[in-house]
């Protein structure tokens, strides 16, 4: 899990758009063509992440930042390191191929969770 003080330090990275940047250049970044459809999976993680963050910050509310800061910095953790995973799959298949699709799957349930979560609160 992510502990207070690690989301107090990265949660204005989520909400200034640093890591929306950080992920929107691991998606030019191109993949070797069997990882394609894990790529497509990964996007449409990183599209929840940016649906979830736009919508806290809609709230303008501090109070309601503080409660979804470590769900959004958690949905982005997996997105970025479904990223990286997906370089190193790409430079060295043998390695790293059976990682990535495990990582995928676990992260996108991760996401899924979090943006149900954040979705609910969001609406109450």
């Amino acid at each position: 899990g992510t502990t207070q003080l690690q989301t107090v330090a990265a949660i204005r990275y989520v909400t200034n758009g640093f890591y929306a940047q950080v992920i929107e250049d691991y998606e030019k970044l191109p993949v070797a063509p069997e990882f394609e459809g894990l790529k497509a999976r990964v996007k449409a993680m990183a599209e929840k992440f940016n649906a979830c963050t736009a919508a806290v910050k809609e709230a303008d509310s501090q109070e309601m930042l503080d409660l979804c800061a470590r769900h959004l910095y958690e949905m982005v953790a997996n997105v970025i390191m479904s990223y990286l995973l997906m370089q190193n799959a790409t430079k060295a298949p043998e390695l790293f191929a059976q990682s990535l699709s495990d990582y995928v799957r676990l992260a996108e349930a991760e996401v899924e969770k979090h943006n149900s979560w954040l979705s609910s609160t969001l609406q109450a």
